[in-house]
């Protein structure tokens, strides 16, 4: 043994650093009631440049926490270069966050980061102990990111290709994206992201890293194993660590839906790759206000009756496209839409003409319904209203996305 003892080389061994996110506290801060779980998360905070909502868990009792942060900079989506950057970030900014990432869900915390129209959203889960460290760990790492050179040429490469890529997609994606576009006032088609990628360079995206930061609006909403004063707390933390000046209300990017006129519009698009024999045809019937309850309970309630029947017809007994469906599109701070989708390689007029077919019938349908129908398809949707919540996750996602 004492000669073994002499072959091994300790010094070559050694031992993980400890992992900063393994939870000393377990204890869970709610207490059980008989009463029916809160309603909603409470404004906890409304001060100039933050937002911030509080629910303490009520429903779980778990020692688990969510927290959602949308770092609104109209920066981040004021063209078609700053789109490109943006999402540039993200990708360079999770490839250096790896070894926190490992070392978190090891943890049993989780997080992500993604870029929207309006800046960047972060959301963190997870047990609650040391999800504030974490917190304070990625912000750190986003507000101080300086832009690594093989990073750069990496991941430029990687959006460049995705951007090439569009132009194969099938035509059923190129017509949502080109309905999206036709509806919302700020969005960019990915031919102008093309002609703009030139523009790309590691100066360029560090430049624009930066002014970010300028000047932010934070909105956020803390949910879980919580007391106020823990959200206070990480609330004042992400101010002191972003140290942002407040963004102005007239500086804000909203959501701006396009207000279309009465009447019946038609678009026309051609597929940017040869080749496809499919075309698609994506109609939107426009129906109310999204800010008007009843207004979205009808659109649901419509969605979940035309479902089967539009499937049936256009799909099983006319052929027209494997790819066949209805839904509803909701936008934000707009209006709502019963959308029919149909991919198929019949010439386009006749499909369209199939589906204002299909329309006129569906409404002498829902006229002659029998109120034994109309209560089951609205039993339906209750049952999936009610439907109770799972997990933490659920609910946050639940009140974050409304």
């Amino acid at each position: 043994m004492q000669d073994l003892r002499g072959e091994l080389h300790f010094g070559e061994l050694s031992l993980p650093e400890p992992n900063l996110f393994i939870p000393d506290n377990l204890e869970v801060k709610g207490q059980k009631t008989s009463a029916e779980p809160g309603a909603e998360p409470a404004l906890l905070k409304l001060a100039e440049g933050l937002e911030l909502w509080f629910k303490q868990d009520d429903r779980f009792f778990l020692p688990r926490g969510e927290v959602r942060i949308n770092v609104e900079n109209p920066r981040a989506y004021e063209s078609p270069l700053s789109s490109i950057l943006s999402q540039l970030f993200v990708l360079v900014l999770k490839d250096s966050l790896s070894e926190i990432t490992y070392d978190a869900q090891v943890a049993g915390l989780w997080f992500d980061i993604h870029e929207s129209v309006d800046g960047f959203s972060i959301s963190v889960d997870g047990f609650n102990d040391k999800l504030p460290q974490l917190l304070k760990i990625l912000l750190t790492t986003i507000k101080n990111y300086k832009v690594d050179d093989t990073q750069f040429e990496v991941y430029s490469r990687e959006v460049r290709k995705k951007l090439d890529n569009v132009r194969h997609a099938e035509p059923y994606n190129h017509v949502q994206t080109n309905t999206h576009y036709l509806n919302y006032a700020t969005v960019w088609r990915y031919s102008d992201k093309l002609s703009a990628f030139s523009l790309v360079n590691k100066q360029r995206l560090q430049k624009f890293i930066d002014s970010l930061f300028e000047q932010t609006r934070i909105q956020m909403i803390v949910m879980g194993n919580f007391a106020e004063q823990d959200a206070l707390d990480m609330a004042d933390m992400v101010i002191d660590v972003l140290g942002s000046q407040p963004l102005p209300d007239y500086a804000r990017q909203w959501s701006r839906v396009l207000l279309h006129n009465p009447g019946s519009y038609v678009h026309h698009a051609t597929m940017p790759e040869d080749g496809n024999v499919n075309s698609s045809i994506d109609v939107s019937i426009y129906t109310g206000q999204t800010q008007n309850d009843w207004e979205r309970v009808v659109l649901d309630l419509t969605s979940i009756i035309i479902q089967e029947p539009f499937f049936d017809q256009l799909r099983t007994k006319e052929q027209l496209g494997y790819i066949t469906y209805s839904s509803d599109r909701k936008y934000s701070d707009g209006y709502m839409t019963l959308r029919l989708l149909v991919q198929s390689e019949a010439n386009p007029a006749y499909v369209s003409q199939r589906i204002s077919h299909f329309v006129r019938g569906f409404r002498k349908r829902l006229v002659d319904m029998t109120q034994e129908e109309f209560e089951r398809y609205a039993n339906s949707l209750k049952v999936k209203r009610e439907e109770k919540l799972k997990n933490l996750y659920g609910e946050t996602s639940r009140y974050w996305t409304h």
